[in-house]
């Protein structure tokens, strides 16, 4: 229903309690006249509430009325919250399995900008370096840069030849924001 309705059923509840009020201070009150003004009351008490109102039972020694949709509001929060936290899982999964465990880290430690005389040339880390530059997550220092780190001997540092790049930056970024609900 709309707020205006409501708030109709509201008023009108409102003049019936005045008039039974008015009533009993007259000095016309009855037992049933005083019941109707208990129901009434409690009536004008959940009226702003009522749309909240499941089910009133009224018994010889209480009334009842089950408050669902504040209920129904809390497990539609969770459900929404849950949803949230599953989609941003399934979006962190999908952008960190996007990389190996390699080219991820080495995608981080560029990230750190420190350097790092850790690598030892081989062809697993010519295609990971080739596949973070496809990716656009890391630039080449110069052109050619994959070359020339082709003919390094020995411990260097990938810093050389390689820098991460914004979109590498970005990536790492959003991977950090959706960290949260993944560890949760």
């Amino acid at each position: 229903m709309s707020s205006s309705r409501w708030w109709a059923i509201f008023l009108g509840i409102a003049v019936v309690e005045i008039a039974l009020l008015v009533k009993v201070l007259t000095g016309k009150a009855t037992i049933e006249l005083l019941v109707t003004l208990a129901v009434i009351t409690i009536l004008l008490l959940v009226a702003y509430r009522i749309e909240d109102v499941f089910e009133i039972s009224l018994g010889k020694e209480k009334l009842e009325a089950k408050l669902v949709k504040k209920i129904d509001q809390k497990v539609e929060d969770e459900v929404t919250s849950l949803e949230r936290r599953l989609e941003a899982r399934a979006i962190y999964e999908a952008l960190r399995r996007s990389l190996t465990k390699y080219e991820y880290e080495h995608l981080v430690e560029f990230a750190k900008k420190k350097p790092r005389p850790c690598c030892r040339y081989n062809d697993f880390l010519l295609h990971e370096m080739i596949r973070l530059c496809q990716h656009e997550y890391i630039q080449e220092i110069f052109p050619g840069s994959t070359g020339k780190m082709s003919g390094e001997s020995g411990e260097f540092d990938l810093a050389k030849f390689y820098k991460i790049s914004p979109e590498g930056e970005k990536f790492l970024e959003m991977l950090q924001k959706l960290e949260p609900f993944v560890t949760s």
